[in-house]
């Protein structure tokens, strides 16, 4: 490092212990607190600034883009969400006293939403809890073969239950491995192979059979040969959980869920699941991250 960049690091670092000093003035006189809760303001405030130093930023620099690529870095990090959000809470705080002085004129805070913190002891499925319902249905059944295509397509894709029930036939490439989800969050979205392989599986050997009506382009159907609902769904994946005993661990979005912590905790990148999910707020995928 030259002495210009040593000399540039210390004034930042400078003005901005001088900024964290005046806010923790500030919220001492206006807020009363006890000196724990301004140590861990400090500490707070501090880290964030020591994080900005290493890009050679300064508190005054900060933007909503800096603010979200440090939430980033935390998560990559291994801070949990409730850590997160108790860091966000803070230095909206202190944004907004910069505000109120005049010392910024933009918050970077603005519409940056706090992590959403897991109950401590929240059930999840764990991959072999999942490979297990993935080998629940009966394939020589035409439901069985059906459930098998939905809940391969499912866990494979992180699609909703509304996206899967939704889904048509022109939304769904094989060849390609994707899948278009249409809607409000509109996404191209991979496919594993063994997902593929059962739908096409099914596309071949069961549809056809259920359908209600031959220029139908629902892609699963119900034993009406009409669109599947939520209910229907949900029930067939309730029974194929009694089977493999992981009832307490279900709910409508438990495979969604189960998608979402198995790619991150095998080294997926959180904007690559994001993505995927359709998650218009980062904060939405770092609440799978345990």
């Amino acid at each position: 490092m030259s002495r210009a960049d040593e000399s540039n690091r210390a004034q930042i670092a400078t003005e901005d212990a001088g900024l964290i000093d005046s806010y923790i003035t500030h919220i001492a006189k206006t807020r009363q607190l006890v000196e724990n809760s301004l140590l861990a303001y400090r500490h707070d405030l501090s880290k964030f600034s020591v994080w900005l130093l290493s890009k050679q930023l300064a508190l005054l620099q900060v933007d909503s883009l800096t603010m979200q690529q440090y939430f980033i870095w935390r998560t990559t990090e291994g801070y949990n969400a409730s850590s997160s959000a108790r860091m966000l809470s803070c230095l909206k705080g202190f944004f907004r006293y910069l505000q109120l002085f005049n010392i910024v004129s933009a918050d970077p805070c603005f519409n940056l939403k706090p992590p959403k913190v897991l109950a401590v002891n929240a059930p999840s499925l764990t991959e072999i809890e999942v490979e297990a319902m993935l080998q629940a249905p009966d394939l020589i059944t035409a439901i069985g073969l059906r459930d098998k295509a939905m809940l391969e397509c499912l866990y494979a894709s992180g699609l909703n239950v509304s996206e899967l029930i939704s889904l048509k036939l022109q939304q769904l490439d094989i060849a390609a491995g994707t899948v278009q989800v249409s809607g409000s969050r509109q996404r191209l979205v991979p496919l594993g192979e063994e997902a593929c392989y059962w739908l096409k599986k099914y596309l071949q050997q069961t549809r056809m059979q259920m359908l209600s009506s031959a220029d139908s382009d629902q892609l699963f159907v119900s034993t009406r040969g009409t669109k599947m609902t939520r209910q229907a769904f949900w029930y067939r994946v309730k029974y194929y959980a009694l089977k493999v005993s992981v009832t307490s661990k279900i709910s409508p979005q438990g495979l969604r869920r189960a998608f979402a912590e198995h790619l991150l905790a095998n080294g997926a990148k959180l904007q690559h699941v994001q993505q995927m999910l359709g998650h218009t707020d980062l904060s939405a995928t770092q609440s799978y991250i345990r």
